[in-house]
């Protein structure tokens, strides 16, 4: 008997509805990736790296279109300029003066320059067809076309390299590249030259017509001018007695924003002269633009760092004062203008100082030259207004690197030794202090290395995490910034701090063979800090075997080492006590060779 509830007629007869209606599948299709807006795909672009927008636009033309635009590839140069990575310009060329396919070309390029760099032992490259006499993988194998050097490789068939002729009849004393164009040659006579690598040609040229040397060259990007100061000693020895004349001079180029070279050579002209008392270290264009000038010089008197400076090379005005450091010869020395201070940047083996002097404080030592042919005298002695310091992180590097690196450079010398009738292999020394001029890291191990450098945090801040899980007895170290190794609810994390890396290389037996300091002076974005760098060429020599090894190091660092503290107190005239140390913390830096500043 059935109830008195409501009849239900059963469904069970009627047909299922479609697995998709129209409606649905155009939701669908609006919900795609592909139709996302513009402005949201460029946010999703920020969070990704070269690899994945190419990936992109494997996908579909869509996304292909919204990948290749200008503000996703400015983000991506964006990202190689922070990495300390110049993007591949041509000449003077600005990041502003590049069409859309060249942005894309020249990310691209500096992304494979990036990882070339990180990869030991460098490779030729490929060899392919000029297109217009340009070369597919590095501006400065370009060729004019129709010119020798287009010639020749019509010849001789595509090289890996190009070989560029120097001034006929010289020898050579100094030489650098100017962009990717040109390069500036000093002679052993005196001359300075300006030669085009794309045509294999000389340019312009000066002749003092007497025996100068070449100390210093600075290139103003944005004037698209080079300026560089020619020096020669006059009378002394080396002591405080000696007497110096430096040539200030200025080459400027009429390249146009195409890159390409103008068919106006360019120009030298005459800025200035001036004379110094004392050996000179070095000399300083601190800021062509204002004209500001500085050099050191060592006192031998009191072996300290002498401070020269023109504060307008265009006045007879200057400031010489004894600093009061120490000149310690295995230190290597910068000199650089930060906010109205000239900072004294000093690198040992284990630590770097800057030493800041406002200017405000310098002109109150000004003195003045009655003509030209006077010599500067040292005002007093004046103490830093602050002076920083900051200890190096050193890379962690393998034991087995240099061991493997040492008894392939024993069995090698070992082999040679046997081939020309010397002793048997066993009589080979294995202690590592024989090996040949080479670096020490074996080059087999340049991807894990190269892991290692990019890792590293610094010892300060250098929390890991300890995890031990239920599933294996094994522990792992991680960043304690980061994830834990391990989804296991059971983990446990411990803190620690790990202890500093000690210096591969100490002082002695390893001492600056050459330090070069280089100031960022590629074209870059406004909101990019500029960053200095230093390569110093290490050298360690074995008494014994009178057997030289070499070690070629690199890093970054910024002025001052810790911006965000340098914000917070900076220095103000009179507000710091002259000689105050204060230690700062880890600075916002890049590393890319042997160390980085802590």
């Amino acid at each position: 008997m059935l109830g008195e509830g409501p009849c239900v007629p059963s469904t069970s007869h009627l047909p299922s509805p479609p697995p998709n209606t129209r409606q649905e599948k155009e939701k669908e299709e609006v919900m795609g990736l592909s139709t996302l807006p513009y402005d949201l795909l460029l946010n999703i672009a920020t969070y990704l790296d070269l690899r994945d927008v190419h990936a992109l636009h494997l996908t579909c033309s869509s996304l292909y279109d919204a990948s290749t635009t200008r503000p996703v590839y400015r983000k991506l140069a964006n990202d190689l300029l922070r990495r300390c990575r110049a993007l591949p310009l041509k000449g003077f060329q600005r990041l502003s003066d590049l069409t859309t396919d060249k942005l894309i070309k020249a990310v691209n390029k500096a992304t494979h320059y990036e990882n070339a760099w990180r990869t030991r032992a460098p490779r030729p490259i490929a060899v392919e067809p000029y297109k217009n006499g340009i070369s597919c993988h590095s501006n400065y194998m370009d060729v004019a076309p129709g010119g020798p050097l287009a010639l020749q490789t019509e010849r001789e068939g595509q090289k890996w390299y190009k070989i560029v002729s120097a001034p006929p009849d010289e020898e050579v004393d100094w030489l650098s590249p100017i962009t990717s164009s040109y390069t500036l040659c000093a002679t052993k006579s005196g001359k300075v030259v300006c030669w085009d690598v794309q045509t294999d040609t000389c340019l312009a040229e000066w002749n003092p017509g007497a025996r100068w040397e070449l100390w210093k060259c600075r290139v103003e990007f944005e004037e698209r001018t080079v300026y560089f100061t020619m020096a020669k000693v006059l009378t002394g020895s080396y002591d405080d007695d000696r007497v110096m004349e430096f040539v200030l001079m200025r080459l400027t180029f009429s390249d146009g924003p195409s890159g390409e070279s103008s068919r106006t050579p360019p120009i030298f002209s005459h800025v200035t002269e001036f004379r110094t008392t004392g050996v000179v270290m070095n000399v300083f264009l601190l800021d062509p633009s204002i004209r500001l000038l500085s050099a050191f010089i060592w006192v031998s008197t009191s072996n300290t760092i002498g401070l020269y400076a023109l504060p307008d090379w265009n006045n007879k005005e200057y400031v010489f004062i004894d600093t009061g450091i120490e000149c310690v010869m295995s230190s290597n020395w910068s000199c650089i203008l930060y906010q109205q201070n000239i900072v004294i940047h000093c690198e040992e083996s284990d630590a770097a100082y800057q030493h800041f002097y406002p200017l405000s404080l310098l002109r109150s030592y000004t003195a003045t030259l009655d003509d030209t042919s006077a010599t500067p005298v040292i005002c007093g002695r004046v103490a830093p207004a602050r002076t920083l310091k900051k200890k190096f992180i050193f890379p962690l590097i393998p034991s087995h690197d240099t061991d493997d690196d040492h008894d392939n450079l024993a069995e090698s010398d070992a082999d040679s030794e046997q081939d020309a009738g010397g002793p048997s292999s066993s009589s080979a020394p294995q202690n590592g202090g024989s090996s040949v001029t080479q670096t020490s890291l074996a080059p087999h191990n340049h991807s894990s290395y190269i892991d290692i450098l990019l890792s590293m945090v610094p010892p300060s801040s250098q929390e890991t995490s300890l995890s031990t899980t239920s599933s294996s007895s094994s522990t792992t170290l991680s960043s304690s910034s980061g994830p834990s190794s391990s989804s296991s609810s059971s983990s446990m994390v411990v803190s620690a701090t790990l202890p500093p890396n000690p210096n591969p290389y100490p002082f002695p037996p390893w001492y600056p063979e050459s330090a070069h300091f280089v100031r960022q002076w590629w074209p870059s974005l406004p909101n990019i800090p500029r960053v200095s760098c230093t390569v110093v060429l290490l050298a360690a020599h074995d008494q014994n075997t009178h057997r030289t090894r070499f070690v070629l190091a690199q890093h970054y660092f910024r002025v001052p080492l810790d911006h965000a503290e340098w914000e917070n107190d900076p220095i103000q005239a009179g507000s710091s006590s002259p000689g105050s140390n204060q230690k700062e913390k880890q600075p916002e830096s890049s590393h890319g060779g042997q160390v980085t500043v802590n």
